[in-house]
């Protein structure tokens, strides 16, 4: 009887291997934030699934290799303890595809799932966002064009890293950046936010925080409402000095076509 060989030799995946730890040190990555970039790309696929197509590794090592803050700031975190995350979004994605998203998240969590979604709210499985229709228009308003798709990357901490305050105070802490440090946009929150509960995992921090997107006077907040077990999005004043609101602070930059 022929004995089934279980280490077969690939020789087109190990050219493909080769190809990719060329590309690497080409743009001068080194293996550890090369695995850690293609970790959270498969955490993104699984997030936005037949909904938006993730950029391919390579378009990721570029975006990363082309803005030095990224390493940087992922560098700084670490030393500080403050466990760094990569996240991998698409900033203009429809409200429905986002809706679309939670839903069957929410529907489909065990019982022993940390962070239990409410699986029958009649306004917004999983996410109240459709529903708030400041936060809806104000969305659309500042995204007009949602067919093409704008993907980025954000490194934000994520023990410690909460700071129950404005930005400018959250600059200050992280001057040593060379680049300005901002709120992550609601595309990567809510992307940081599918990922841990498709992974059943907790939240690090789960308190409101606000997002990039605004108009000068109001802008976007989000996070997890314990009370009615949603993700939810508002469009608030930025005087609001609702308990528990912050901002985590990040570095963001593009990924290109």
């Amino acid at each position: 009887m022929a004995v089934r060989n279980l280490y077969s030799f690939n020789p087109e995946d190990a050219a493909a291997a080769q190809e990719k730890q060329r590309r690497i040190s080409e743009l001068g990555l080194n293996s550890e934030i090369a695995e850690r970039l293609d970790n959270s790309r498969e955490r993104s696929v699984e997030v936005y699934g037949d909904h938006a197509i993730v950029p391919d590794a390579n378009k990721i090592y570029e975006a990363w290799a082309a803005k030095p803050e990224f390493q940087i700031y992922y560098d700084q975190l670490e030393a500080e303890g403050k466990a760094p995350e990569i996240i991998i979004s698409a900033k203009n994605l429809p409200i429905d595809d986002w809706q679309d998203i939670y839903e069957p998240i929410a529907t489909n969590q065990p019982e022993d799932a940390p962070n239990q979604l409410e699986k029958d709210a009649t306004d917004g499985i999983g996410l109240w966002f459709k529903s708030n229709t400041s936060a809806t228009n104000a969305y659309n308003q500042l995204y007009p064009d949602q067919t093409e798709i704008e993907w980025e990357i954000t490194v934000i901490p994520t023990k410690g890293g909460y700071k129950d305050s404005g930005i400018t105070n959250v600059k200050t802490e992280y001057k040593d950046i060379p680049t300005d440090i901002t709120p992550p946009t609601l595309g990567a929150l809510l992307t940081y936010y599918a990922s841990h509960l498709i992974r059943r995992e907790e939240f690090p921090e789960a308190a409101f925080s606000w997002c990039a997107e605004t108009d000068g006077s109001d802008a976007l907040r989000v996070g997890f409402f314990s009370i009615d077990r949603r993700v939810r999005v508002y469009w608030v004043g930025v005087g609001d000095s609702s308990a528990g609101l912050g901002v985590s602070a990040s570095v963001r930059g593009e990924v290109g076509d």
